[in-house]
């Protein structure tokens, strides 16, 4: 399944020959899209995009960092698992579900104090990183430990699941040790 953005539409293309084509106003798209958009709209119901979306993804967290390259990928990602568990979060700016999902991963992390750290990847940004994690759906949620891969998810999550969801990762990297 893959996802293309292209003037004002997006394509869903499935395992099947069916390819899904969403239309958006324009003035919807730049809704989703990094214009300033205070607001995002998930499940029906309006949610403000926090600095997570508004800044780009920007951060001022110390446990969670921005991943520029596939070098970057190896140096803080890979390097930094062998001290702690590393969740990687790869998004998009278009994406809602990933505007939603991002802050409430980012503030579930800032609460374990340390014992993880985030690092976001803009698929869009840094194409390899996608590629090499075969990321064909966002959000996806990747947790590495040790330089090995322990646990992932795609899609969004309510905020409950996702405690337990970081809950089970930090008991896996402890079972490994």
């Amino acid at each position: 399944m893959a996802l293309r953005w292209s003037s004002g539409f997006a394509m869903l293309r499935t395992n099947t020959a069916a390819t899904v084509k969403f239309t958006f106003p324009l003035h919807t798209a730049s809704a989703f899209g990094s214009c300033g958009s205070r607001h995002v709209v998930s499940g029906g119901v309006l949610l403000p995009t926090r600095s997570y979306a508004a800044s780009g993804g920007q951060t001022d967290s110390k446990h969670v960092v921005d991943i520029t390259s596939s070098e970057d990928f190896a140096k803080r990602v890979m390097e930094e698992s062998n001290a702690r568990v590393v969740v990687v979060d790869c998004h998009a700016q278009w994406c809602p579900p990933c505007r939603t999902l991002g802050p409430r991963l980012e503030a579930a992390i800032n609460k374990r104090d340390g014992k993880l750290l985030m690092a976001k990847v803009d698929v869009d940004a840094v194409p390899k990183v996608g590629e090499q994690l075969m990321v064909s759906s966002i959000p996806a949620v990747f947790a590495f430990n040790k330089r090995e891969l322990i646990d992932k998810f795609v899609g969004s999550k309510g905020e409950a699941d996702l405690e337990k969801w970081i809950d089970s990762v930090l008991a896996k990297s402890t079972a490994s040790v």
